[in-house]
């Protein structure tokens, strides 16, 4: 699978603070310093791995509407590696990815980690940006799932 394949070659540059992935910045001003670029990581990765999708992405909105021809899982169980997948925030009752982190999106490596950016870093466990954790961590950040997208074969 090419989105696995552009994962599994990711290598975050960090030169004097400025963070980029695939020499695209992932922890600009645009981005919240790099606590909002969830969107922007996803939209690298596939894009490198030849998705139609803008590299510059800055919102899980453009996303959700750059996959929304792929196929939809709408059961947190049937995820599989190379899904993307779009959590929203336990406080966000509408459902609707708006910005400001009410939303959030990774892209499924294996059924229990996934690929994505880490807004905040937590000592001893992650450091801030693009990277491999566990999907459990996105719980107790406040991410319930709400859907996956899977490419079409």
């Amino acid at each position: 699978d090419d989105i696995l394949r552009v994962i599994d070659n990711a290598h975050v540059e960090n030169s004097g603070g400025i963070k980029t992935l695939y020499g695209v910045t992932v922890n600009g001003e645009d981005l919240n310093g790099g606590r909002w670029a969830c969107a922007r990581v996803v939209g690298i990765i596939l894009n490198k791995a030849g998705v139609g999708i803008s590299r510059k992405i800055t919102a899980v909105s453009q996303v959700q509407s750059a996959l929304s021809g792929w196929e939809k899982i709408d059961n947190y169980n049937l995820v599989r590696a190379g899904d993307v997948i779009i959590y929203k925030h336990k406080n966000n009752e509408s459902g609707k990815c708006t910005g400001s982190g009410n939303c959030h999106d990774v892209i499924a490596v294996s059924t229990s980690r996934v690929y994505g950016n880490v807004g905040r870093s937590i000592p001893g466990l992650l450091s801030q940006g693009p990277q491999t954790h566990f999907m459990a961590w996105l719980r107790p950040a406040g991410f319930i799932f709400k859907r996956a997208y899977r490419p079409s074969n």
